[in-house]
């Protein structure tokens, strides 16, 4: 199964009733290793997915990184196959996930 992807804002205009894709929150406890980053962004480039949030954080009185990626509009099935491969990453100690879906806003009558 492949991701649904978005090239920019216009693309995530959708038609009224369609169901809005989630996006997938991954919060990331890893090693503070300089490859750690550099190994989680190739799983996103090796199937052609731009992260909408990337975020680090280095706490060196315990030698670990705290990574937040976050994908928007992909399949849920592949949202969770991501979190498999993230998981299997040299230096990766723990993956949290959540996954964030945007409620249609409702629309007001005269």
């Amino acid at each position: 199964m492949h991701p649904v992807r978005s090239a920019g804002p216009a693309d995530r205009t959708r038609a009224p009733g369609a169901v809005p894709q989630p996006s997938f929150c991954y919060s990331i406890q890893a090693a503070a290793e300089v490859g750690v980053l550099a190994r989680l962004l190739e799983i996103c480039a090796k199937r052609g997915l731009m992260p909408s949030r990337l975020h680090s954080d280095l706490a060196p009185e315990r030698d670990e990184l705290t990574i937040d990626i976050q994908l928007a509009a992909i399949d849920p099935a592949y949202g969770e196959q991501m979190a498999r491969s993230i998981r299997e990453v040299v230096g990766v100690l723990q993956v949290l996930t959540a996954v964030k879906t945007i409620a249609e806003p409702l629309a007001l009558s005269a």
